[in-house]
């Protein structure tokens, strides 16, 4: 493959198209070597790369790959090769900076993270992450991982008739007023009148205070569950 901006050929190539790559090799140093992608491209379509492939086989320290718009830096190992990914900035330049020659190839088509140096050198694909299923909440209570869950409380419910004033107790998670009888009742300072309901719901993390109700000439049926 020569140096600069080509045509190339891979399996992610569509039936109609074709896909690019840029070509630098040289011997990079601490000196930061500037490449300008903006004015390049082929057959009148700008060169937007999205990914790199790099050989630091020979380089004696990292060769480092910095996507300035985005500051996006990609750090290949001495005597590894890599490939990277990264989201195709409109304007693109990079900075290279290195210690021996290398190679870095710039690519408009996706590349599979991966560095030989993970496989020992020796070039092998690290093994996948294990997949398992999902946690159970004694697994996730246990994970040292800062995961917080309620604890779970079985709740008690509750069914009383009231023809009188009175007031709820504090600290119920739901409370339900059916005005059963033929006339008005007053519940938490509204008029019910017969034959409706009303409920009141606590958000999770809460409860309800006691409530005020007056069930005189009518007859409330009251609900709760705390």
């Amino acid at each position: 493959m020569a140096q600069g901006l080509q045509s190339v050929s891979n399996f992610l190539v569509p039936a109609t198209g074709s896909t690019n790559a840029y070509m630098i090799r040289q011997e990079f140093s601490a000196t930061p070597f500037f490449q300008d992608f903006n004015n390049q491209g082929l057959d009148g379509i700008p060169f937007r790369p999205s990914g790199v492939i790099i050989d630091n086989s020979a380089g004696t320290g990292p060769l480092n790959v910095l996507i300035n718009e985005m500051s996006f830096q990609i750090s290949c190992p001495a005597g590894a090769f890599m490939t990277m990914p990264y989201p195709a900035p409109l304007n693109c330049t990079a900075n290279i900076t290195g210690s021996g020659v290398g190679t870095v190839i710039f690519v408009d088509y996706p590349v599979i993270p991966w560095t030989s140096a993970q496989g020992g050198g020796g070039g092998n694909i690290p093994d996948p992450l294990p997949v398992t299923g999902p946690l159970t909440d004694d697994e996730l209570r246990a994970s040292p991982l800062p995961v917080s869950l309620p604890a779970k409380t079985a709740l008690t419910a509750t069914m009383a008739v009231a023809s009188a004033a009175g007031n709820t107790v504090a600290g119920a998670r739901m409370v339900s007023f059916e005005n059963t009888g033929t006339g008005d009742a007053t519940v938490a300072g509204g008029v019910l009148s017969a034959g409706k309901i009303v409920t009141f719901e606590a958000p999770s993390d809460s409860t309800i205070s006691a409530i005020a109700y007056d069930g005189t000439g009518t007859t409330l049926q009251i609900a709760t569950l705390s």
